[in-house]
């Protein structure tokens, strides 16, 4: 934005010396009054270089070389002072072979026109240009020279008014004096065309003041209603002082406006929505200090709030939390600095997880998260109640896989899906198996198989394949079979919720022995389950 306020400063600027050299080009350009002297004979102009070097120039030729723009070397500077009077002259004089030549006419014609006459000759361009009205400007001054100020402030009128920034002078009563195109356009959208009856144009900025008219004043910026005036229109004003007035412009703010007031009002929710975070974040920047933190922070951390918002740096900050035991306690002092160091690079690349069990008996989970520019965010959850939580679950999952291990009646349950869930130690010796190292679950035709039941359809398999797979009414039955060891077991199905199934295994004594098969459901009926 700065760029384009020089940018059109330089214009301006430079449109005010093309206009005053020009007034005086052409004072020094009138016809001098006949005297006996002779007249002044004029120099041609001529121009070699070798490669981009100018090796040799007359006078007349060096005059209108300085008073051109400028250039990083000679052949750059007469491009840019010929270039636009010659059609494609850069690519035509490249061309030139050795002991070729070329005659170019200006574009433009009038008595000031030139022809351009070129020839290489060991690797030196001879470039000479030739005046269609042969004579020597009056009074020192050059008509090339006043040609191209005349084409220099047509270029300067060109980008001032063709500028899409409003830009205008203003006097210190507020008349404003001149004006390019878009300001005019703007006031004629905000007035209508009775604006532009009379001159001088209405004020897009009323009360527009400045304190000193001397010097240049620092940007800022203003606003005026809009046509729908609803909302105001923003525009960051810039000027530059003169001699009777300031040159104005007004660069068109409101996308910039429009953003930084949608950012304020993420932030304000961001701010809003961490405050109420029940977790703790810290975020330090690329030079790890910490620039954000939220009131969760201060009561997992037990630091205080001036601490916090002194901005400490990432290790004092982690200090900070060793002395309040809010951290595990390292070995020595050594390995506490390397473990900074490595929990800094892992957060950096958002590999950083852990679980801290503090000397208060507290259970944090921290997490490092890399953000843009190099910052990095730490966040501190509380998971003490979750931890406990699977303490005791898995306190009383034990005890009760101890309560079925103690008991001497092998024990197996299936979900609904016929898969072994859930066995003791019994079942285990029972059949041979380990179920707690198999490398893939157990399903009832894995546990048909441990049985020793044929894998063939039959009546036994169907009822129990039937009732464990919650097909139809679940009425308890049991049945025998041949242990491994060449005794035999009576097996009892019984349901339990969430439509499982408990299996019992126990031993028959010697006198109570009998053929494997199903048992007699009639004669030893469990109970009807549904």
């Amino acid at each position: 934005m700065e760029l384009v306020v020089t940018g059109l400063a330089i214009v301006a600027a430079g449109l005010g010396s093309a206009l005053a050299g020009l007034a005086c080009l052409r004072l020094a350009a009138r016809p001098a009054p006949a005297g006996p002297g002779p007249a002044a004979g004029g120099e041609a102009l001529v121009y070699l270089f070798r490669d981009r070097t100018m090796v040799d120039a007359t006078a007349r030729a060096l005059g209108l070389l300085s008073a051109g723009p400028p250039g990083a070397d000679d052949w750059s500077r007469f491009l840019a002072t010929f270039a636009f009077r010659f059609a494609q002259l850069e690519q035509r004089l490249s061309d030139l072979r050795d002991g070729d030549g070329l005659e170019l006419a200006e574009t433009a014609s009038g008595p000031a026109a030139l022809t351009l006459l070129a020839e290489r000759h060991g690797g030196v361009l001879r470039i000479a240009l030739d005046e269609a009205g042969g004579g020597a400007a009056a009074a020192g001054c050059e008509r090339q020279a006043l040609q191209a100020l005349e084409l220099e402030l047509d270029l300067l009128r060109t980008v001032a008014e063709d500028s899409p920034v409003p830009t205008w002078r203003q006097q210190p009563d507020g008349t404003v004096v001149w004006a390019n195109r878009a300001y005019l356009s703007e006031t004629q959208l905000e007035f209508g065309d009775a604006a532009l009856a009379s001159w001088p144009p209405r004020q897009l900025f009323p009360g527009l003041g400045f304190e000193t008219w001397e010097e240049a004043a620092p940007p800022r910026r203003i606003s005026r209603k809009g046509r729908d005036r609803d909302r105001p229109h923003w525009y960051q004003l810039h000027s530059r002082p003169g001699d009777a007035a300031k040159l104005c412009f007004a660069l068109p703010i409101d996308e910039l406006v429009q953003a930084e007031a949608s950012l304020r009002d993420f932030i304000g929710t961001l701010g809003k929505t961490f405050a109420q975070l029940p977790i703790g974040l810290a975020i330090f920047d690329a030079k790890r200090r910490l620039v954000l933190f939220n009131p969760a922070l201060i009561d997992l951390t037990a630091l205080g709030a001036e601490m916090l918002s002194q901005r400490p740096t990432l290790h004092a900050f982690l200090d900070a939390l060793r002395e309040n035991q809010r951290i595990p306690e390292p070995r020595d002092y050594k390995s506490w600095r390397l473990r900074i160091a490595r929990l800094e690079a892992a957060a950096e690349d958002g590999r950083y997880k852990e679980t801290w069990t503090l000397p208060t008996g507290q259970t944090y989970r921290v997490t490092g998260q890399p953000h843009p520019d190099g910052a990095v965010a730490f966040l501190f959850e509380d998971i003490s109640s979750e931890v406990s939580l699977k303490r005791r679950f898995r306190s009383e999952i034990d005890l009760g896989l101890s309560v079925l291990n103690a008991f001497e009646q092998a024990v197996a349950v299936f979900d609904p899906d016929g898969v072994l869930v859930l066995s003791n130690s019994a079942y285990g010796e029972l059949w041979g198996i380990a179920p707690e190292i198999a490398l893939s679950r157990i399903t009832l035709g894995d546990a048909f198989r441990h049985w020793g039941l044929p894998e063939q359809h039959d009546p036994l398999l169907e009822e129990v394949r039937s009732f464990v797979l919650a097909e139809g009414q679940r009425c308890g039955f049991c049945f025998v079979l041949d242990a491994p060891d060449g005794g035999q077991v009576h097996a009892s199905l019984r349901s339990l919720p969430q439509r499982a199934t408990l299996v019992e295994f126990g031993r028959f004594s010697p006198a109570e022995s009998m053929a494997p098969g199903l048992a007699p459901v009639a004669a030893v009926p469990l109970r009807a389950q549904g």
